[in-house]
């Protein structure tokens, strides 16, 4: 892959900036910052900076990239002594043969109806969005929307861009919940 040798190119360049003296100021200023590029570009790539769309939720890590950044022991299992964040305070509704660790299985399944929030009147909020969003595109165009959200669309679409995201479906339940 060219971004794996990128990075010691840029490194190299550095050096024989600093090596060679004689360049021209101009030059040293310029290769500095072709160098510097080369090696932001590559860190960007490297960690796989992708913005999730407005009002929507970046997807959550794998199971191989919890252990990665985890696993403390590197026993190739997450204890409930090395998890962080959300995944320590949901740890014991995840595990769910309740044996110290979570595995791949239970992290997919993950918390038996933990983390799904249901209104007053016992209705998901998922399970009415995913059914809405039939092309499967995680927002809900007008022509999606049925019922009551419809018939308000304007209300939910609180970005104006002419979708509803689970997020802005979400805030506008509430402020019309809360309007009641």
């Amino acid at each position: 892959m060219l971004k794996n040798h990128i990075k010691p190119f840029a490194f190299f360049i550095l050096k024989e900036v600093l090596n060679n003296y004689k360049m021209k100021a101009k030059q040293v200023v310029y290769t500095v910052l072709v160098a510097l590029f080369f090696i932001t570009y590559t860190n960007a790539q490297e960690r796989g900076d992708q913005k999730p769309e407005r009002g929507q939720r970046p997807a959550p890590p794998s199971y191989e990239e919890l252990l990665q950044k985890m696993d403390a022991n590197e026993d190739g299992k997450l204890a409930e002594i090395e998890a962080k964040g959300p995944l320590s305070k949901d740890f014991k509704h995840i595990d769910a043969n309740q044996d110290g660790f979570i595995t791949k299985d239970e992290l997919e399944k993950g918390a038996p109806n933990h983390r799904k929030r249901k209104s007053k009147n016992g209705v998901n909020l998922t399970s009415i969005f995913k059914e809405m969003d039939t092309n499967k595109d995680k927002k809900i165009a007008k022509s999606e929307a049925k019922n009551g959200i419809a018939d308000r669309f304007q209300e939910f679409d609180l970005d104006n861009d002419d979708y509803i995201s689970k997020i802005e479906m979400g805030k506008a339940l509430k402020r019309i919940n809360k309007n009641k």
